[in-house]
């Protein structure tokens, strides 16, 4: 069944489920449908009553479309218009396979900009620190230079062909907290400036509770600002 049949069978006045994500964190919000135009592939939502909408202008995050018949299936759309009043006007463009906001074992957090998060790395007499753009439970994103990111691979690597680089770091939170853990490199991604490295976590207890408060604190602050629309 194609995209265009999956269409054909969404019918005005049901709800379906909208998905995205603001600052790391799910936003599952179910909606009526307006109107459906087949041919033209656009969705059009009734969004009077969302107390969330104005999280669709805020994330650029993408946004889907779960519908549960004739099967389940993620439809992945781009907003239309970002000025919209009371109807969300969706673009459909292709099948996805489920978000990966929804796949997550763990809910990650983006640290506001006004209470930055670093993680400090100390390997060989050095300290290498670098800025968070994400943290869960289990995994951080750290923002670091080119040089310092350099650096921190070559420290940490045990021989010429080793692609597991784990390292000892703290994570020093706003309130003065510092999370001991180590970090496991998953993942790097470069551009002209900056580096962004992704490591899996492992913290011991009780120094992991106090990294779960940390992102419960975030995602408590950031529902209080949807809530009152910013």
């Amino acid at each position: 069944m194609g995209m265009l049949e999956l269409l054909e069978r969404i019918k005005a006045g049901e709800m379906l489920e909208v998905i995205t994500e603001w600052c790391g964190i799910p936003v599952k919000i179910k909606l009526t449908v307006r109107w459906v135009t087949v041919k033209d592939k656009v969705i059009c939502l009734d969004i009077r009553d969302c107390k969330f909408r104005h999280i669709f202008r805020l994330s650029s995050e993408p946004l889907y479309i779960k519908v549960e018949k004739p099967r389940q299936a993620y439809i992945q759309c781009e907003l239309y218009d970002r000025e919209y009043r009371d109807e969300l006007i969706l673009l459909v463009e292709h099948e996805a396979l489920p978000p990966p906001v929804i796949v997550r074992d763990y809910v990650r957090v983006v640290p506001s900009e006004s209470k930055p998060v670093y993680v400090s790395f100390s390997i060989g007499g050095e300290e290498i620190t670098g800025k968070v753009v994400d943290i869960s439970e289990k995994g951080v994103g750290v923002l670091l230079s080119k040089e310092s990111a350099e650096k921190l691979i070559q420290l940490g690597m045990h021989g010429e062909n080793c692609p597991n680089i784990t390292l000892t770091l703290s994570i020093n939170l706003p309130d003065g907290n510092k999370v001991p853990a180590t970090g496991e490199l998953r993942n790097i991604f470069t551009d002209q400036e900056q580096v962004r490295m992704g490591f899996r976590l492992d913290i011991a207890r009780p120094n992991d509770e106090i990294l779960k408060r940390y992102i419960t604190d975030i995602q408590r602050e950031l529902l209080s600002t949807l809530l009152t629309g910013l």
